[in-house]
């Protein structure tokens, strides 16, 4: 997998996020809309702020030591 630098007070699309961590997208939307504190819904699209990337990756890695179902 190649390495991508994530920049703190950029905006990523989930897509975006994906590829750079290798988490599936449906799985990063699915704890967006549960979550509405975490990333920015403008119009049906999704955008995360850098910094916030490692909290979301926090927060799927312990679900799934947990074995919460994730869709």
């Amino acid at each position: 997998m190649k390495k991508y630098k994530i920049y703190s007070h950029k905006l990523y699309s989930p897509k975006d996020m994906a590829k750079r961590t290798g988490i599936e997208e449906e799985k990063i939307i699915a704890l967006l809309e549960e979550k509405k504190t975490i990333g920015r819904k403008m119009g049906n699209f999704w955008f995360i702020r850098g910094r916030e990337i490692l909290e979301i990756n926090k927060r799927l890695k312990e679900r799934k030591r947990l074995g919460v179902n994730i869709p």
